[in-house]
């Protein structure tokens, strides 16, 4: 009898092969990598895998299987985003609290060393 939803275990098998080994999980230092192809391959590879997964749960889990997706696909968007603009996260906070200070507010984040 054909099976009309994948496992959580054959989207990852799948998106895995598709991916040749590419896929990481989102980490610190790859918010100071330099621009070069190979890294914006990876980085819509990493946005997609975090779409696709996101989705599923949407269809098919619980909420707490929701909010996570969600959460790493933010991660990986905002990833992106810093990634796009040259910055790393010291540099966005950085930015963040300039901008606030021109506006007369506090800073938003403490001082990232």
């Amino acid at each position: 009898m054909p099976q009309d939803k994948m496992t959580q275990d054959e989207i990852d098998n799948l998106l895995n092969s598709l991916n040749a080994g590419s896929m990481e999980i989102v980490t610190d230092s790859l918010y100071e990598s330099p621009l070069n192809p190979e890294e914006v391959k990876y980085k819509f590879n990493d946005i997609t895998a975090c779409k696709a997964r996101y989705d599923f749960a949407l269809r098919n889990e619980s909420f707490e299987n929701i909010k996570e997706a969600a959460r790493n696909l933010h991660r990986a968007a905002f990833a992106n985003w810093l990634f796009k603009h040259g910055l790393d996260k010291a540099g966005y906070c950085k930015l963040m609290n300039r901008e606030a200070k021109k506006r007369g507010m506090p800073p938003p984040f403490k001082e990232v060393v």
